[in-house]
């Protein structure tokens, strides 16, 4: 018999961003390419992976063992730029920074 969770709700543990933040994501330290992976790229229709790209920060929840982590959703583009997906999960606080939208303001200034 299936134990019976409570899913209306979330967990007191996490913080909901309303509206979202605006961050950057270290992409390529998310996606890194596996040690293993020889697969030849596909430079037109495989997807940009940038150092960092513009996103949205949704809501933070701890991890069971230890750390942060971040709701974000962010565009992939194709290489040739002529299509894009968006993306939405969980990332390490660690890889991803708040992004100012205040004239003026340092890009990636640190809040509190």
């Amino acid at each position: 018999m299936a134990a019976e969770h409570d899913t209306a709700a979330p967990p007191r543990s996490v913080r909901t961003f309303d509206p979202p933040w605006p961050v950057w994501i270290q992409l390529r330290e998310l996606l890194r390419i596996g040690p293993t992976d020889d697969t030849p790229g596909d430079a037109e229709q495989g997807l940009r992976i940038d150092s960092e790209v513009p996103g949205l920060a949704r809501e933070t929840i701890p991890r069971a063992d230890a750390g942060m982590l971040v709701l974000v959703t962010y565009p992939l583009w194709t290489g040739d730029g002529q299509h894009q997906t968006t993306a939405t999960h969980y990332v390490p606080l660690h890889l991803v920074r708040r992004r100012s939208t205040r004239p003026g303001e340092r890009e990636g200034a640190r809040h509190r």
